[in-house]
């Protein structure tokens, strides 16, 4: 048998390149509109496929030839994929001539992508878009989306049909191997790393568009940032979240929430460019720490109550630091009243025996005797105003009240500390 070549050649989205790929070859075969070319049927049918392609095969042995698929031509062209099998069985070699796919004439200029066959994709690079030929058949259509779903669900999965656009584009991830189209003609599979907006409801979504802000080219604002320009927006953020809470929630508070979050993902983002930690460290840490501190729930501890539960919340958490100090847990940096009320009630669950101030006390017992006599729907309306009250005499008296609180701050922090070491002796 007199060996020969076929040059198979894709014509690409363009049906002004056919004439240069025309004049290379004498002997040129297509179906296209291609003048002085051998005319083949277009393949409407099997029938016309095998026609063509023993055409082009008993021609091939006797001298070399060239044939003209529309389009990449694997995948556009079902004479393309017939003629690949069958000079394979008959011991013709082949040399294919890629071209961009029909649909790719709306893409990007310039945009880089690899042809690969479906026999090679386990070795393939398919970090950006790839076109997966040489399928036929459902069955096979479907192993290779099983074979693309096993090597990375971070892909997003396009079936092409014969002459066609892409359809049924989704996820690797979402794609029902069973719902595949069952294609008549052989078709192509077009793998694309999923883009940031691609999965919106994910973390992954989000951690890549706050890398892509950060990075070179990305956003001049997020690059300048540091752990510390940022503390501000951390606490304004928290702050506008529970204004949200305030007045009702719904999706103010999920759009607040999301404000938070990008807090955390931008500090673990910087974290990550420095080696110091990464967003699944932040993950992974609070995943542990709720784990660990709820014993009575993924253990076999039995707590009553929700006061049991904080007050063991708290020896966890000073078993875990190993402070002398029990109250080294509440943010320094909270404004005086929230310090003030946190470290009191922390005080209370961990049974400090830490009173009151008699000569302050006493003036408050006919208010506190008044306050649980009002409307419980009135009662913060009435703090309110009493507070209030108390600022207007501190400035009447030219005193801070701010400052005022956070003097006696310090020293109930310090009565605290003597009493949990005393319950220590």
């Amino acid at each position: 048998m007199l060996m020969a070549r076929i040059t198979i050649s894709g014509a690409g989205p363009d049906a002004g390149r056919l004439a240069s790929i025309a004049s290379k070859s004498p002997d040129t075969f297509t179906w296209l509109p291609l003048q002085d070319a051998h005319q083949l049927p277009a393949p409407t049918d099997a029938a016309r496929v095998d026609h063509s392609v023993k055409a082009v095969l008993d021609h091939a042995e006797r001298s070399a030839v060239s044939y003209v698929g529309p389009g990449e031509p694997l995948g556009d062209d079902p004479v393309t994929d017939a003629l690949v099998r069958k000079s394979a069985e008959r011991g013709l070699d082949v040399e294919l001539l890629e071209a961009p796919p029909l649909w790719w004439a709306n893409r990007p200029a310039g945009e880089a992508y690899s042809v690969i066959s479906a026999d090679d994709i386990d070795d393939a690079d398919i970090s950006h878009t790839c076109i997966v030929t040489g399928i036929v058949g459902a069955t096979k259509l479907q192993e290779v989306a099983s074979r693309l779903h096993g090597r990375s669900q971070n892909l997003r999965l396009s079936v092409v049909p014969w002459n066609s656009s892409p359809t049924a584009v989704a996820p690797a991830a979402e794609i029902d191997l069973l719902a595949l189209p069952t294609p008549v003609h052989p078709c192509a599979v077009v793998t694309s790393p999923l883009a940031a907006m691609d999965e919106p409801g994910s973390i992954r979504s989000l951690l890549e568009i706050v890398a892509r802000l950060r990075a070179p080219d990305g956003c001049p604002w997020d690059r300048e940032q540091t752990h510390e320009s940022l503390r501000r927006h951390m606490v304004e953020e928290a702050y506008e979240a529970v204004e949200a809470i305030d007045a009702g929630g719904g999706r103010e508070l999920a759009a607040e929430l999301g404000d938070v979050l990008v807090q955390v993902a931008l500090h673990s983002q910087i974290a990550s460019e420095s080696g110091e930690f990464t967003f699944a460290d932040v993950v992974s840490s609070i995943s542990t720490k709720l784990v660990r501190r709820h014993p009575h729930v993924f253990d076999n501890l039995k707590l009553e109550g929700a006061d049991e539960v904080l007050s063991n919340w708290e020896r966890i958490k000073a078993g875990e630091r190993g402070h002398e100090d029990f109250l080294d847990g509440v943010p320094k940096s909270l404004p005086s009243l929230a310090y003030a009320r946190e470290a009191w009630s922390r005080a209370e669950r961990l049974n400090a025996a830490v009173l009151d101030n008699d000569s302050a006390r006493k003036p408050l017992d006919a208010f506190e005797g008044w306050l649980e006599q009002v409307p419980e729907s009135q009662r913060e309306t009435a703090l309110g105003r009493f507070m209030l009250a108390l600022v207007r005499i501190a400035s009447g008296v030219d005193l801070d009240p701010e400052l005022a609180l956070a003097a006696e701050n310090r020293r109930f922090r310090e009565r605290v500390r003597r009493s949990v070491a005393k319950t220590r002796e």
